[in-house]
């Protein structure tokens, strides 16, 4: 009889914690993390993984609470003990990022590990991307690459993103572009930035594929439209040549700039020769000195050589008025990047 009163009285224990957590499951959904914060303690202090770790993530965000790293490394540390393979993996991330202890690229290398191996899909992306820099572990491409693959094969698009490029450029397997062009398709179609770039410029390249501009502007339009930098500078090549679509220098001009105020030098260099020559714009010395001069700043010799052709044919207020604008365009550059 005492062994089924025990069993019995677990059995209760078992289902109070479980409703406990799932009420604070539902105040966090509906935005109380205060209550949720209050429902999860206790269960954390009991030894409760999903609780341990659910605190965590409230402490590590500033939910309910103060941001508290250091707290929520301890909770996170709890849950990842008991094999919690989502705190393993934000242990980590914690570990790498130095947030509630110092930096530590090879305790996160432990903790993804941990999370990798018992088939948690992020972490097996980070530990191939910490395989691939060298971070924390020996440099190894091929084993970046059976990470990221064991990923892919979950369903983890960055992977499939990360494979494609080790397939294009032949890091830890023989480099095959049908390959990267498949896994580059598969992440694209999720909706990875970098791989609609990077298939846009294979079609527009032919890079161990036929060229097909049409697919090339397709994709860097989508990767451009998001804000990729480098897709808006070859988006604007690909208006400026009339390839894939209809020739549109006004267009051009257009994703140059966009690209050139996110310092691709190129672009900048697009932007100066526009404004010089009056390619999409009205000729304008001043703004074609201007780009001129960001574009030299950034070791553009072709820059610095419009720049001084026009220099001959300008007076010294229109220079005094370029520099001007460069030094106001190179600060919006940094400015946008601190944001």
């Amino acid at each position: 009889m005492a062994v089924v009163a025990t069993l019995l009285l677990g059995t209760v224990l078992a289902d109070t914690a479980f409703a406990n957590f799932d009420a604070g499951k539902r105040a966090a959904d509906g935005g109380d993390y205060v209550a949720a914060y209050n429902a999860w303690k206790p269960l954390a202090e009991g030894g409760d993984a999903r609780a341990q770790y659910a605190l965590a993530v409230l402490l590590e965000q500033g939910k309910g609470v103060e941001p508290d790293y250091a707290q929520a490394m301890y909770w996170y540390l709890k849950a990842a003990e008991q094999g919690h393979r989502a705190a393993q993996f934000n242990l980590g991330n914690m570990f790498r990022a130095g947030r509630g202890a110092p930096a530590d690229d090879a305790e996160a290398v432990r903790w993804y590990r941990q999370a990798a191996e018992a088939g948690y899909a992020p972490a097996q992306l980070n530990l191939g991307y910490m395989y691939a820099t060298g971070k924390g572990v020996e440099s190894d491409a091929a084993a970046a690459v059976g990470w990221y693959r064991k990923a892919a094969e979950q369903g983890e698009t960055r992977a499939a993103y990360n494979l494609g490029s080790m397939y294009a450029s032949g890091q830890g397997v023989e480099a095959d572009a049908e390959i990267a062009q498949s896994y580059y398709q598969q992440a694209a179609d999720a909706g990875v930035i970098d791989a609609q770039y990077a298939l846009g410029r294979m079609y527009r390249d032919g890079a161990g594929i036929d060229v097909n501009d049409g697919e090339a502007v397709r994709w860097l339009r989508q990767a451009a439209e998001q804000g990729h930098a480098r897709a808006e500078f070859y988006l604007g090549t690909m208006y400026g040549l009339g390839r894939g679509v209809e020739q549109n220098h006004e267009q051009a001009v257009f994703w140059f700039a966009r690209a050139a105020r996110k310092d691709v030098v190129e672009a900048q260099e697009m932007m100066c020769t526009a404004y010089a020559l009056g390619r999409g714009v009205k000729v304008d010395v001043v703004k074609a000195y201007a780009w001129c001069e960001v574009a030299a700043a950034n070791k553009s010799k072709d820059a610095r050589e419009v720049r001084a052709n026009l220099v001959p044919s300008m007076k010294k207020e229109q220079i005094e008025q370029a520099e001007e604008v460069a030094r106001i365009l190179r600060k919006d550059y940094i400015k946008t990047q601190a944001q």
